[in-house]
Parts: structure tokens; sequence; C-alpha cells
């Protein structure tokens, strides 16, 4: 092997030692920085106001109309707010184990 070939084989092999140590340091920068929590995640979601005048509806009686929009409705936006938080908790602990997102 010639002196030409030695030296860029050893420039071949630093640079990609050199490569590795980097990604290895950037990964484990990475495992102690919490994720970005998204946006879906937030809770801020609102229930907005029923559009219509359900009185005026033919064939469904006011009382259900409310009642649904009141119990059914509202209730899953404040569920889906309760599960978006304990999402965005549950992300920022390292240690839990990955069965509990499958409950939530």
């Amino acid at each position: 092997m010639t002196d030409e070939a030695k030296r860029e084989t050893l420039t071949l092999l630093s640079v990609g030692t050199a490569g590795a140590l980097m990604t290895g340091l950037a990964g484990a920068q990475n495992v102690n920085t919490p994720p970005p929590i998204r946006k879906a995640l937030s809770s801020g979601r609102e229930p907005k106001p029923l559009g219509f005048d359900p009185a005026r509806l033919d064939g469904l009686s006011e009382k259900l109309i409310r009642s649904h929009w009141e119990n059914n409705y509202i209730g899953s936006v404040k569920t889906l707010n309760m599960i978006s938080e304990r999402l965005a908790a549950a992300l920022l602990d390292t240690d839990l184990p990955p069965v509990v997102y499958g409950g939530l």
C-alpha cells in the first residue's frame, strides 16, 4: 500500500469515526431533551355554540337536540381536552411505559 493510499484510508476512517461520535452525542442530548408538545395536544378547545334554533326542527324535539348537544358534544370536547392534557404529560415522562399511551 502506498503512502498516499494509507493517508486517504486514515482520513476516511477519522472522518467516519468523528461522524459516528457526533451522531452518538447528538442522540444522547436528544434523550434528555423533552419532545416538543404539538399544538394538537393543547387542551384549549372550546365547544362551539349550537348554530341553529332546535325548536324549529321538524320531527326532532328541542329537548332531544339540546340534550345531545350538552351531553354528547360538550362531554366529548371536555374528554378530548382531558386526554390531551394527560398525553402531553405522558410525553414529558421519559420513564413511562409505552402501554400507557394505548390507554389514552
